[in-house]
């Protein structure tokens, strides 16, 4: 079994795929992976549920293919609202850099520099509750071209 992960993305701009060599897990126990864009790249999150922490990992070099460690998100002074087994990192914020994290139950924005999460939607928990789901969503510039054919 190799340590290492290849990812299948498509070039938008070639509009050809590709395959990226991800970042190499040799070091991390169990745990699960999530691969989302944060910041305008493609980056790659591993979910330690044993240290329940998240390492975000990004391209150190676009050219070599290098990755590293961007940020380490440590959850226990958040639980147990926030888990790394539960949550799941949705997006970044471009102005500020804060990460919003969704649990199903609370949402929150995690700042890297700081360190600091702030929870900006939570639900209690009514019997039979079994959460929400959250996305996220981005305008789009391009106006579909719709053809009926009759």
């Amino acid at each position: 079994e190799s340590a290492v992960c290849e990812l299948l993305a498509f070039d938008v701009i070639n509009g050809e795929f590709k395959v990226m060599h991800g970042p190499s897990w040799s070091s991390h126990g169990g745990g699960r992976t999530s691969i989302l864009e944060l910041y305008g790249a493609i980056s790659m999150a591993w979910f330690d549920e044993d240290k329940n922490v998240i390492d975000v990992w990004r391209i150190k070099d676009i050219m070599d293919g290098a990755w590293c460690v961007g940020c380490r998100i440590e959850l226990d002074k958040f639980s147990p609202q926030y888990s790394s087994r539960e949550v799941m990192l949705m997006c970044a914020d471009t102005i500020d850099g804060r990460i919003l994290l969704n649990t199903g139950r609370s949402l929150g924005y995690y700042d890297p520099e700081t360190g600091a999460l702030e929870t900006i939607y939570t639900v209690g928990k009514p019997q039979g509750y079994r959460g929400f789901s959250a996305t996220t969503v981005q305008d789009s510039l391009v106006r579909p071209f719709m053809k009926w054919w009759w």
